[in-house]
C-alpha cells in the first residue's frame, strides 16, 4: 500500500538530490496554498500562497531569496476589498486561458520585473 501523503499530486519529497545545474534565472515557489483561490485550470496565481518566494540563481547558485509573501498578502486583501477591481472571467476568456497557462513572470509575479 502507497503511503497517504504520496497519493496526492504537488506533494512529493526528494531526498539526498545532489545534481548541480548552472540554471541563471528565477524560480517562484509557493507554500500555503488557500483553498478558496483555486481556479479550476492552469496555474494558480502566485498570490494565493501564505508563503510566496522568488529565488534566483546565477550558474547553479543561489543569488538571492526574496520574501513576497506580504505583497501576495496585501494583494489578496485588496481583491477581497475592492470586488470592482477582479476581472470576470467572462469579460476576456482568452487572456484568462492564456495567464492560466503561462509560465511566464510577467503573468505569474508581474510586481517583480
Amino acid at each position: 500500500m502507497r503511503k497517504k501523503s504520496f497519493l496526492y499530486m504537488g506533494h512529493h519529497l526528494n531526498r539526498n538530490i545532489n545534481i548541480f545545474m548552472e540554471y541563471t534565472g528565477k524560480i517562484l515557489i509557493g507554500k500555503g496554498f488557500i483553498n478558496k483561490y483555486y481556479i479550476h485550470m492552469g496555474y494558480q496565481r502566485a498570490w494565493a500562497y501564505e508563503v510566496f518566494e522568488e529565488l534566483v540563481f546565477d550558474k547553479g547558485k543561489l543569488a538571492k531569496s526574496v520574501d513576497h509573501s506580504e505583497m501576495a498578502k496585501k494583494w489578496r486583501l485588496d481583491l477581497e476589498n475592492k470586488a470592482e477591481r477582479i476581472q470576470k472571467t467572462s469579460d476576456n476568456i482568452p487572456l484568462f486561458v492564456e495567464e492560466s497557462f503561462s509560465l511566464e513572470m510577467k503573468d505569474k509575479a508581474w510586481w517583480i520585473e
